[in-house]
């Protein structure tokens, strides 16, 4: 999806991997999270092989697909935690979105 303001999904059908790089305000640095966006009908259409190790990830379920409200919710999110926090921070996220280290040991 080169542009998600503009797509409109066929049928409200959206089951999409969404990585974001999550850092500190004014560090540049990040690291990798996803979460998997999906609707009703997207879940439905689902096609398993899509996506490698599907049960690992977060489910954003929304009802109808709408860009602007995603980001909402996203920045919702993120705006809970403070990165004072230390490594509670980390587990807030951790439990909102799949890290990119996430299993490895």
């Amino acid at each position: 999806m080169y542009n998600p303001w503009a797509w409109n999904p066929e049928n409200n059908s959206v089951f999409y991997l969404l990585e974001m790089t999550i850092g500190i305000t004014g560090e540049n640095k990040g690291d990798i999270y996803s979460v998997i966006v999906a609707t009703p009908e997207g879940i439905l259409d689902l096609n398993k092989a899509i996506i490698k190790k599907a049960e690992l990830y977060k489910i954003l379920l929304v009802y109808k697909y709408d860009w602007n409200q995603i980001r909402n919710i996203i920045d919702e999110k993120l705006a809970s935690i403070h990165p004072n926090e230390g490594l509670q921070a980390y587990d807030k996220l951790a439990n909102m979105f799949y890290w990119e280290y996430e299993g490895m040991k």
